[in-house]
């Protein structure tokens, strides 16, 4: 993965060959006219902001990011799911999994809880509910814009208050709170600008309480072998999903702008192409990519119901993998990979560069599927689980040669020469395949072979097994 990380996608350079860079890099109020204002359904007539036409006000001020606020571009949802349309708003808030230690929940500060159990939107309820709002304002961070703006109308929705009255948000450029704000959500980098004037959050408590489950289940499905390029693997799968897959929304996770793009023209051409070479009717799919430099009305665009039925592909970057929820989507694309800053010490700079995903990162991918639905989440990428213990397995029911073994599924062969390679260097097996005598005692233990290494080093040395075993289980819990 980290290999392909460093190619980037075909696609996206085939792309980028098609048009120019400064046709792919318009600013929003260029998007008319252009492939991807078609694709989102740009009018080509829209207005540019025009100083001598604005509106002054009685300073002589014009405003122009009023309309790309993303206020006045969220309206009351209409719902999707069969969940969302057959229960209430507070029947809702009861399914949740983070409802079962409500009480529990209000002497809490720090929660952790897996993707979709309520930790965003019912936390701050709760502690409103039982009174803490009396003497302050309750805030609550989240890492993007988006994300800041849809918990926000979700809140207000469910508190049964207008959006920047009792629940608000906040911005960089924009403040939608009032003075009867009582529940605040923000970006990180607006409570840092706050904590500047006031630093003191002595007075919180810092106990740590789990949460478990999540609203619904979530199959997780892998490629049987790597993908070489993911922007175009996340395409076919979206349109064999299309085709063939009971009704549901589709997001596709992509590293960024010039991908998003890229994915967004090919799913189109796809569509043209499949809708004239079959004489069948095709169901029709509604693209939506959504990245930061989109403007808010088409970024908002994400969050309305479809029409005539529809089905919705959203093309985002990891803005959506945390704390976003979008009702219908019962599909995740996740391609293994995003962006990360890193220093470059010769250039004196910092760069966003394309790396494998962490598990928790992936996880969090996954989740999105599981919020108003059961769901599925097919990953680009192969499971990554340590085949030396089914190399040890069938080391010792005499089978030699690996690679030409009859395997109902077969893993890739890079995976089992890699296994194969680490027994080795452990000293499991001999230079010509066969098991060693350390070979056939790792057999007998259900650890992964570096871990049984290191009991065996243990025992020998005349260490406590039992106090160390969990020490060895616990390292199976890392995220990365």
């Amino acid at each position: 993965m980290a290999i392909i990380s460093c190619k980037r996608s075909a696609l996206v350079r085939e792309i980028h060959e098609k048009q120019s860079m400064n046709k792919s890099r318009q600013r929003f109020w260029e998007l008319a006219g252009s492939k991807l204002g078609d694709i989102l359904g740009v009018e080509k007539t829209a207005e540019r902001i025009d100083a001598d036409t604005a509106v002054v006000g009685e300073q002589g001020e014009v405003d122009f990011k009023e309309d790309a606020k993303f206020a006045q571009y969220l309206n009351k949802e209409e719902a999707v799911s069969n969940f969302a349309r057959s229960k209430s708003i507070a029947e809702q808030r009861q399914y949740l999994p983070i409802y079962s230690v409500r009480d529990d929940l209000l002497q809490v500060v720090v929660v952790i809880g897996e993707t979709g159990s309520g930790k965003t939107t019912q936390l701050t309820q709760y502690f409103h509910e039982d009174g803490y709002t009396k003497n302050g304002i309750l805030g609550c961070t989240q890492p993007r814009r988006v994300t800041t703006m849809s918990v926000a109308k979700r809140v207000s929705e469910e508190m049964e208050t207008e959006l920047g009255d009792k629940v608000g948000y906040a911005i960089r450029f924009e403040d939608v709170t009032g003075p009867n704000t009582v529940i605040k959500y923000m970006t990180d980098g607006l409570l840092l600008r706050e904590t500047l004037k006031d630093s003191d959050l002595d007075k919180y408590l810092v106990p740590i309480f789990h949460i478990p489950g999540r609203t619904f289940p979530v199959n997780v499905l892998y490629s049987k072998t790597p993908c070489e390029d993911y922007v175009d693997g996340a395409v076919k799968q979206a349109m064999t999903i299309h085709t063939t897959s009971p009704p549901g929304d589709i997001l596709i996770f992509k590293t960024g702008q010039d991908e998003i793009e890229a994915a967004c023209y090919a799913v189109a051409e796809s569509m043209e192409q499949l809708i004239s070479t079959t004489k069948k009717a095709v169901p029709k799919l509604l693209i939506l990519p959504i990245y930061s430099q989109l403007p808010a009305d088409l970024q908002a665009k994400i969050f309305q119901r479809a029409e005539n039925g529809a089905r919705k592909c959203i093309v985002a970057i990891n803005i959506a993998e945390t704390s976003l929820t979008v009702d219908g989507i019962f599909y995740v694309i996740g391609t293994g990979y995003g962006k990360m800053k890193v220093h470059n010490p010769r250039m004196g700079m910092d760069a966003l560069q394309v790396f494998p995903l962490s598990r928790a990162a992936a996880d969090q991918c996954a989740g999105r599927a599981g919020r108003t639905g059961p769901g599925t989440c097919y990953r680009l990428y192969t499971e990554k689980d340590n085949l030396g213990n089914v190399v040890l397995l069938l080391k010792s029911l005499k089978i030699d040669n690996l690679l030409d073994f009859d395997l109902m599924d077969p893993p890739p062969q890079d995976n089992i020469l890699h296994s194969m390679y680490q027994l080795w260097i452990l000293g499991a097996l001999k230079n010509v395949g066969g098991l060693t005598d350390l070979g056939w005692k790792m057999v007998e233990f259900p650890l992964d072979p570096p871990l049984e290494k290191m009991g065996f080093k243990l025992i020998n040395k005349g260490s406590n097994l039992l106090m160390d075993l969990d020490g060895w289980l616990e390292i199976n819990r890392v995220n990365y």
